[in-house]
């Protein structure tokens, strides 16, 4: 939904409320939609003609058939309304900003496109934990006007190519915390030189390690998230170092992000410990914010 007005970042409860209900919806007519498609592998092989007869076996194949494709209709209708519900997005640089808030920059290709498989309705993504930690600070960012549907949790700004720069620069300055997805791109090298360059480094978070994508049978089974391949975050790390604008230290394995002292030195957020990842990152960053407030 985009919105023009003076609280444009604010969301109504009830849109909340709304956005909940539907995704527990969206789950249960999931879950009768793989109970269906069950049926229908079931039924495909004509035994039942064998018990009763064959125009019998025909209706009840058609029949697992024809519910089957409804359901997969009804649940990406009714997942699309839940995740759109609560979408908070405003056209160009708005006049009007939040007293605190949280400025995110990451490469656009970081970005969620289309609409998440059913399966991830009942987990958080990695957008959702981190800002989880922020919480009550609304997360802005910006995004390309021709990029399909925006993430729930982010208070998006749509911005042309030659409006993104000036737009960081004034986001950059008002911001209470610049949070930074460690990525390679042209567009992020340049955001990252300059909120460093322009005297923000002290509240410049980079994001370096994040918790791994979770199969289907371990979402289904609500396994513990784990982290991703240590090797995959030293190799993001090693990146970060040859594009950034000034001295890193040594790769941390035991690190989740990288900030800055006010004298611009950077040091490693450890993760706090726990057996999920996603809440360790939750809890790492929670313990950060209370310590600056």
């Amino acid at each position: 939904m985009t919105v023009k007005d003076d609280r444009w970042w604010r969301i109504a409860p009830s849109r909340l409320t709304a956005s909940r209900w539907l995704l527990r919806l969206g789950h249960l007519f999931w879950l009768t939609k793989l109970a269906s498609l069950i049926a229908v592998v079931l039924l495909i092989p004509p035994w039942p003609a064998f018990i009763w007869d064959l125009s019998t076996w025909r209706t009840a194949l058609v029949s697992a058939l024809v519910l089957w494709l409804f359901l997969i209709l009804i649940t990406s209708l009714v997942k699309a309304v839940a995740i759109m519900l609560p979408v908070r997005v405003h056209t160009g640089m708005p006049k009007a900003l939040p007293k605190d808030f949280i400025l995110y920059l990451r490469s656009f290709g970081e970005d969620t496109r289309g609409v998440p498989p059913a399966e991830d309705i009942a987990r958080n993504s990695f957008e959702d934990i981190w800002a989880a930690a922020f919480s009550p600070f609304p997360v802005i960012a910006l995004r390309p006007r021709q990029q399909r549907r925006p993430s729930r949790h982010i208070v998006w700004i749509l911005v042309g190519e030659k409006e993104w720069q000036p737009a960081v620069a004034v986001l950059a300055a008002r911001a209470h915390w610049i949070v930074v997805l460690a990525g390679a791109t042209p567009s992020l090298n340049w955001e990252l030189a300059h909120v460093i360059t322009a005297q923000h480094a002290a509240k410049v978070l980079i994001l370096l390690r994040r918790p791994a994508e979770l199969t289907l049978v371990e979402r289904l089974s609500n396994a513990k998230v784990r982290w991703e391949p240590q090797a995959l975050t030293e190799s993001r790390y090693k990146l970060l170092q040859t594009y950034f604008p000034g001295p890193l230290p040594p790769y941390n394995a035991s690190a989740i992000a990288l900030r800055f002292g006010r004298r611009g030195k950077p040091r490693f957020v450890q993760a706090v410990s726990h057996d999920d990842a996603s809440e360790s990152l939750r809890l790492s960053l929670q313990r950060l914010t209370a310590r600056d407030q």
